[in-house]
């Protein structure tokens, strides 16, 4: 399911001494040739322009006690494909220490996704991974009335934790909106006509704004360590997503595939386990998440929770790789492997006896190798 796609990136940031509090400032560019449009499911649109985007961030964090930790910042994003859009992304989280090994924690983020920000500042290259996540991620863009729109969310999360020996429990809730929503469809060659859909970078399939929703919901999970290097986890969860509401539509027209699709509530039990080998160095993160019915949007994406569940079976693999000692740098191979089982694949039957899919969460692979100096 590959096209024909080039990109090219770069990111730099600035903060003044290491494990300071001082501010961290970061640029990233991108820029991306898009497939051509008549080679997908749509047609008669002809070449797209290359996009561009540019991100500047400041982010910074203090401690007004003891006890409170906050975390602040805003990401200023600009984005060049047949129109020029310009949006603010701020965010704030706080954590309160209470005294019997608990804590409380609140956080507020708005425009793009934050899915490190509740992550430790003391994980394993922390730093490291915050920049390469962000040179890779790509805004979620889409048409609607041949206009280009950029999916943006706005998430306020609450939570509690509590540890008792080697065992950590949490709950938390949440309220989530999502304007713009771009969800996946692979359809057959020139189903669609409309301007209103665009080709995915990184396959044949493709985006259509499926509009605006609002959901809120709750998880509760517990975690098991397994002493200094592996921990276990589950969750459950009560979430709200969006599903198609009929499985047969009776034309191509994507007014009607758009208002098939709803907000509903599922259920969704989550089991997840990472560690790193002593002898070899290998460090694992596999999740695997069972929801109760189809869905078309995996729960919560806005989450910042650090026990965030992914939709489907995931293995994320981290291998260093022997040098020599002369060398300036240090060489790990990794690999990222996303919905192995293909689940939230939705199949919608039409009238002309063609079908089309939604998916939730494309099957991917993605490995590379990280000179580290």
């Amino acid at each position: 399911m590959q096209s024909g796609m080039a990109s090219a990136g770069f990111r730099t940031s600035y903060s003044r001494g290491v494990g300071s509090t001082s501010p961290v400032f970061s640029v990233t560019m991108r820029q991306m040739v898009m497939p051509r449009v008549g080679e997908s499911l749509v047609g008669g649109m002809g070449d797209l322009p290359p996009l561009r985007t540019m991100s500047v961030s400041i982010g910074d964090e203090t401690r007004l006690s003891d006890a409170l930790r906050v975390q602040y910042g805003f990401s200023l994003d600009m984005v060049s494909f047949l129109d020029r859009l310009h949006y603010l992304s701020p965010y704030l989280r706080a954590e309160y220490a209470l005294t019997d090994s608990s804590e409380l924690d609140f956080s507020y983020t708005s425009g793009d996704a934050r899915p490190d920000l509740g992550s430790s500042p003391s994980a394993v290259d922390s730093e490291l991974q915050r920049d390469i996540n962000a040179l890779a991620l790509v805004p979620r863009l889409s048409l609607r009335n041949d206009h280009a729109q950029v999916q943006r969310g706005q998430d306020i999360e609450a939570g509690y934790s509590h540890t008792a020996g080697s065992r950590t429990y949490r709950v938390s809730v949440y309220d989530e909106r999502v304007t713009n929503a771009a969800l996946n469809i692979v359809a057959p060659g020139g189903f669609y006509t409309s301007g209103d859909i665009l080709p995915d970078p990184f396959s044949n399939s493709a985006t259509f704004d499926a509009g605006k929703y609002q959901t809120v919901g709750y998880t509760a999970g517990a975690t098991q360590r397994l002493g200094e290097k592996f921990d276990v986890s589950v969750m459950y969860g009560s979430t709200g997503v969006l599903a198609p509401g009929t499985d047969q539509l009776a034309t191509n027209n994507l007014d009607e595939l758009r208002s098939a699709i709803r907000a509903e509530r599922r259920n969704a039990v989550t089991t997840r386990a990472h560690g790193t080998f002593r002898s070899s160095g290998t460090y694992f993160i596999a999740s695997y998440q069972w929801m109760n019915d189809r869905a078309a949007t995996p729960a919560n994406i806005y989450s910042t929770d650090s026990m965030r569940p992914e939709p489907g079976l995931n293995v994320y693999v981290r291998q260093p790789i022997p040098s020599f000692s002369s060398l300036p740098w240090r060489i790990e191979a990794t690999a990222d492997l996303r919905n192995l089982l293909a689940q939230g694949y939705l199949p919608l039957s039409t009238a002309t006896g063609q079908q089309i899919l939604l998916v939730q969460n494309p099957r991917s692979f993605r490995g590379g190798l990280r000179f580290i100096f």
